[in-house]
């Protein structure tokens, strides 16, 4: 796995991980801790759920397909993102239900250059156009959810043919040489 990832990453990815991750984490935890010694809290990192929707229907998932889309504005996210940014964040975990299905997506990761994001999806949402950006931006990992067999991903997800476009969307990432985590 290092070695693939050392070797088949766009380089600028890595260093941009490394900055923003390494560098960048090891300030947030201090920040974090420093806080904390005066009595206050913030995490040092933030994870933000931005759309209640998703592909697919899970078992066990907390995401109700029969409620109504619900999913964070631009503004909103971008006012919270520049909160956490304030009190030293720079490492955000995004979640959906499908972060993918959320039109404005890719636009909140260009607002924020100077943050890092991992996103957690079933992977059937990266395109050739989305890796793309994503490797323009350089500032995402995808973290593709897989299930297990074909068969244990079919019943596990609700649907057919899960696991073929789970595997097709962590293919199109790494042909675009992502960082990605599975």
């Amino acid at each position: 796995m290092a070695r693939r990832l050392l070797t088949e990453t766009d380089k600028r990815l890595l260093w941009k991980a490394f900055w923003t991750l390494g560098i960048g984490g090891l300030t947030s935890v201090y920040k974090h801790k420093r806080r904390l010694g005066r009595g206050e809290f913030f995490p040092p990192f933030l994870y933000l759920s931005v759309i209640n929707s998703c592909n697919l229907r899970c078992q066990g998932c907390w995401v109700d397909v029969a409620s109504k889309q619900h999913r964070i504005e631009l503004d909103a996210a971008n006012r919270t993102i520049h909160e956490a940014k304030a009190m030293g964040n720079r490492f955000f975990g995004i979640l959906g239900g499908e972060p993918f299905m959320h039109k404005d997506l890719l636009k909140i990761f260009a607002a924020h250059p100077d943050a890092y994001f991992q996103v957690f999806t079933n992977g059937h949402f990266i395109t050739d156009e989305v890796a793309a950006e994503l490797r323009r931006l350089g500032n995402v990992t995808p973290l593709i959810s897989v299930e297990g067999t074909e068969i244990v991903s079919d019943t596990r997800r609700g649907r057919m043919n899960v696991l073929s476009q789970t595997m097709q969307g962590l293919q199109t990432a790494l042909k675009h040489r992502l960082m990605v985590g599975v």
